[in-house]
């Protein structure tokens, strides 16, 4: 058995190069998790066959270079402990503060939904951990608005908030922001009587039916082919 202390210490010699070049190599939930669950004495341990320590040191000198221990985020660039890392499908590595500033930027810019990277769709559950409450719901709300395809917002013009499917009737949809209803046919506020818009539509349905017009599967406004093809775009 090895008895000498001062072993030197080459197997943990540069961590730093190692998380720049390979870090897609190395398991870096299993070097914190042994690491941090490790224990560590100044005394030999002592077994049948004599003490011996050289295990203690080894590890004792990767717990020391631990903070060396980092890789690179795709998006800030910065280095950073593995454990506050994602990897994404496409490969690439985001540190989590990044990750969830942008799901909530795409919460508030339908022009980045769904969120992607490399055209690689990223999946909410690898970074909801992260979020409030709060912060939750407001992306859920604004996954659900991009999501439908027929938009209905509160009428108030100090509120405007989007109002999903549950909270509407057939005839008017209720805010639960500020608690105004809005007419589902004139997008007006909530009036009593039958809405004109409403019977101004019947008759356009009525009349497009009579010329074969049908309406679109996305916004629900009539179309008809004009020429070239029946297939729609």
């Amino acid at each position: 058995m090895n008895e000498d202390e001062n072993l030197p210490l080459q197997d943990v010699a540069d961590f730093t190069e190692v998380s720049r070049i390979g870090a897609e190599l190395v398991d870096w939930d299993h070097v914190l998790q042994a690491t941090e669950a490790s224990t560590f004495s100044n005394k030999s341990s002592s077994t049948i066959a004599g003490p011996s320590t050289h295990y203690t040191l080894r590890q004792k000198a990767v717990l020391e270079h631990l903070p060396q221990l980092k890789v690179e985020c795709s998006v800030c660039t910065e280095y950073v402990h593995p454990h506050a890392t994602v990897r994404l499908v496409c490969s690439d590595i985001w540190c989590k503060v990044c990750l969830k500033s942008f799901f909530l930027r795409v919460a508030n810019d339908e022009s980045l939904y769904p969120p992607t990277c490399h055209r690689e769709l990223i999946d909410l559950s690898i970074i909801e951990i992260e979020f409030s409450v709060e912060e939750l719901a407001i992306y859920r709300s604004a996954e659900l608005e991009f999501t439908s395809t027929d938009r209905i917002y509160c009428a108030s013009p100090v509120c405007a908030k989007f109002i999903p499917l549950p909270q509407r009737t057939a005839e008017d949809a209720w805010c639960e922001a500020c608690s105004a209803r809005t007419c589902i046919f004139c997008k007006a506020l909530a009036h009593d009587g039958r809405c004109a818009t409403d019977e101004a539509r019947q008759s356009l349905i009525d009349f497009a039916e009579e010329q074969g017009w049908k309406p679109c599967f996305g916004c629900g406004e009539m179309v008809f082919r004009y020429e070239g093809c029946d297939h729609m775009t």
